[in-house]
């Protein structure tokens, strides 16, 4: 304590491991002991803490891992796992860790602890895991232990294919079921531990399901071909969505396309370079069905060039023209990132927007008679039955509408859509 009659002057203190020092967070306070003398504020002016300072170069290289002061490992990660072979159940033990710099290496933090074999903790029973038909979830649920066990339980650990993939802590409450959600077609295993208070997890690849193989139960495939010649497409894009799900498939060489889908109605929707899209709506497939649906495309009547006109005489004109110029598609992308942000929208249910990508004449001239032939439009959430319209403007501001064009059939959420 600081008596009021010290004069104002430069105080010392040394500051040791018994006040906090050396800890990743301590404070310092101030606090006014003894009779004010009716002063009403204080001050303390140009507070300066010295002592040694880490170097600023030193880099982190690894950690030493002990137990009961023999080194086992060297290690960069920032957990180790010891052998659980070299221990004896119900025995003590004191792990150590060093960490090693590039200008030394630091004292070793040390911790006693008692070996219990992960198989003497209580675990979750009746453990299963099944896909919710229809959809493209798994849900896992699992009985938890009494009521008294679970006061020791921090929560459960859910491990995918042998990766650790979700915590669930029952802090806020204790929980036996878990949704996977949005999976890919395929094969999963799913294991569940306890991780208790102590820290203590039981043993991994114990309580487990059997094999979950996520299938959609409906089946699609057909053939994309030209409409003149009925030559195969190769690279078509065949678009099967709803309002729920979205499934994209790509011909092969023979312009073939199949795969799964969760059986419902859907809509397609089917492009490839060169030739116009086509849509087709409500189709329904059926769970443990194949659908075959072949389409042909028409290619896209892209002009001739060099057109010339010559007089041979009074009633008659000679007029040539070119082949078609080859004719090269590439993306305008004005967002260079793909998508640049989080895009926009309206909060009320009723509402209109517009959103256009300006082009000024100098980013166009290396296109040359280039037109427009499609968009590109990327939608967060499914929407409801609204009205989207594309427009191509010309003008300083998009003052003249040159070609405008309805969208019809239905957006997909969270994907880009082009509309041609």
């Amino acid at each position: 304590p600081i008596t009021a009659n010290i004069p104002v002057g430069l105080l010392s203190y040394d500051l040791t491991a018994a006040h906090g020092v050396g800890a990743s967070d301590y404070k310092i306070a101030w606090v006014f002991n003894g009779n004010t003398f009716g002063l009403f504020y204080w001050s303390i002016d140009d507070v300066m803490v010295n002592g040694p300072r880490a170097n600023v170069n030193r880099s982190f290289e690894f950690s030493k891992v002990f137990l009961d002061g023999q080194l086992v490992t060297e290690t960069t990660d920032n957990e180790y796992q010891y052998d659980v072979a070299n221990l004896t159940p119900y025995e003590t033990y004191t792990a150590g860790v060093a960490a090693v710099y590039s200008t030394g290496q630091s004292t070793t933090e040390e911790f006693d602890f008692i070996y219990v074999p992960c198989g003497d903790y209580d675990t979750p029973t009746a453990f299963t895991a099944e896909q919710t038909i229809g959809t493209l979830d798994v849900v896992l649920n699992w009985t938890n232990v009494d009521a008294a066990a679970l006061d020791t339980i921090a929560g459960v650990v859910v491990y995918r294919n042998g990766e650790e993939y979700a915590d669930l802590d029952f802090e806020d409450g204790v929980v036996a079921s878990f949704t996977d959600e949005d999976l890919e077609f395929g094969t999963y295993n799913y294991c569940l531990t306890y991780v208790y208070d102590s820290g203590a997890e039981t043993c991994q690849g114990v309580v487990c399901s059997e094999d979950v193989v996520v299938t959609g139960g409906g089946y699609v495939n057909g053939t994309v071909t030209a409409f003149d010649g009925g030559a195969a497409i190769e690279g078509a894009t065949v678009l099967v969505f709803n309002d729920d799900f979205s499934f994209e498939f790509t011909t092969d060489l023979l312009g073939y396309y199949e795969g799964e889908v969760i059986d419902g109605t859907y809509d397609y929707a089917v492009s490839a370079t060169a030739f116009e899209s086509q849509l087709l709506e409500d189709v329904t497939i059926t769970f443990g069905e194949t659908v075959t649906t072949d389409f042909q495309l028409l290619e896209f009547p892209y002009p001739v060039s060099s057109v010339m006109a010559t007089e041979v005489n009074d009633n008659s004109v000679l007029v040539d023209w070119g082949a078609q110029v080859p004719v090269v598609s590439e993306w305008l992308v004005y967002d260079a990132d793909v998508l640049g942000f989080s895009g926009i929208g309206a909060e009320v249910a009723d509402y209109s927007l517009i959103w256009a990508s300006k082009f000024v004449p100098a980013q166009l001239t290396e296109y040359g008679t280039g037109f427009v032939t499609k968009v590109s439009v990327y939608q967060y959430d499914l929407v409801g039955d609204y009205l989207t319209e594309v427009r191509i403007l010309g003008g300083e501001n998009g003052e003249t509408v040159l070609y405008s064009q309805d969208v019809t059939g239905t957006l997909a959420g969270t994907a880009w859509n082009v509309i041609e």
